[in-house]
């Protein structure tokens, strides 16, 4: 059977066979070149997206706030929280669980009992959010990235750099949604938060290079730059344009599933995640950024841990 390549050149009208060798030669280096642009796609597509949001809230403030509500809110309805909304899915490890009325309790009963802890100790529940997100999105992250080489002081060490690298380029922001938390903030300036940033970039960026990982160093870039956003619009960038949706395709394809199929069995999660906060945002005495990521933080508690066992599962799969 000819394949892409080859056809390509018989439609071009040349022999493949007149110029055995370094057609081969070159059909081995443009086949290496294609599945290098693919495996930086969404690293490369979320840089190219921040720019153009930089130059747009630059130039012109109003579009800028319609594609960045845009892309929030579309963003998390289509891939933000269903990545996270068929755990019942992926405890089971088949596509075609039905709903179960004990895993919900069970799973609403952890974020319920956490969320009282938000309420009796928030310093503590803040570093717990804080640990268990930056080992959570190291661990996507290197599953994406180098499956074979992740384990957990890297997972841990990658989520730190990166949730530092976005809370610590806006410390005036962030230490105004964790002040209304009731917790303790980062005693730090503004110059010397970013100072601290920039460190942390070149560390990341320099062990991309030295891992041979243009993803790493594509999206500490980007990270860098978001900087210069809203806190908001920076964490959002990450958390659905690269942890959500190589998220949503490893699931994807560990259920060897399609989008569609999987997508119709997040619709019931979907709507209780958005009535959840809902009432969240109607009963709590904070400002509706603050509520989002004490709702993220609670959600995310029992998701992390399953999402977890999943990655040890293919990390076993592999051996």
């Amino acid at each position: 059977m000819i394949n892409t390549f080859d056809y390509l050149f018989v439609v071009a009208g040349i022999s493949t066979s007149t110029y055995a060798f370094p057609f081969k030669s070159f059909k081995f280096i443009l086949k290496r070149t294609f599945k290098k642009i693919k495996s930086i796609s969404i690293p490369l597509l979320l840089l190219s997206f921040t720019l153009l949001l930089l130059g747009l809230k630059s130039e012109n403030q109003q579009v800028y706030n319609i594609i960045q509500i845009l892309f929030l809110s579309i963003g998390l309805l289509v891939v933000g929280i269903p990545h996270g909304a068929i755990d019942n899915i992926v405890e089971s490890g088949n596509i075609n669980e039905r709903f179960s009325f004990s895993f919900v309790f069970k799973y609403i009963s952890i974020a319920l009992v956490y969320f009282i802890l938000w309420m009796i100790l928030p310093n503590i529940s803040l570093l717990l959010f804080l640990v268990y997100s930056a080992w959570h999105f190291g661990q996507s992250d290197m599953q994406e990235w180098k499956p074979k080489q992740q384990n957990n002081l890297v997972n841990f060490v990658w989520g730190t750099t990166l949730l530092g690298i976005i809370l610590l380029g806006h410390v005036s922001e962030t230490n105004n949604i964790i002040s209304s938390m009731g917790t303790h903030t980062i005693p730090l300036k503004n110059i010397s938060g970013r100072w601290i940033t920039l460190s942390l970039s070149i560390f990341a960026i320099s062990w991309g290079i030295y891992k041979r990982n243009t993803s790493m160093v594509i999206t500490t870039i980007t990270l860098f730059i978001s900087m210069y956003l809203p806190l908001f619009t920076s964490f959002g960038l990450y958390f659905i344009g690269q942890h959500s949706i190589t998220g949503w395709s490893h699931l994807k394809t560990s259920l060897k599933t399609d989008n569609l199929s999987l997508f119709k069995k997040v619709i019931p999660f979907n709507i209780g995640a958005l009535l959840l906060f809902a009432i969240m945002l109607l009963n709590i005495n904070n400002t509706w950024i603050t509520s989002f990521f004490i709702l993220l933080s609670c959600l995310s508690l029992p998701h992390v841990y399953i999402m977890n066992s999943f990655y040890l599962s293919i990390k076993e799969n592999r051996k």
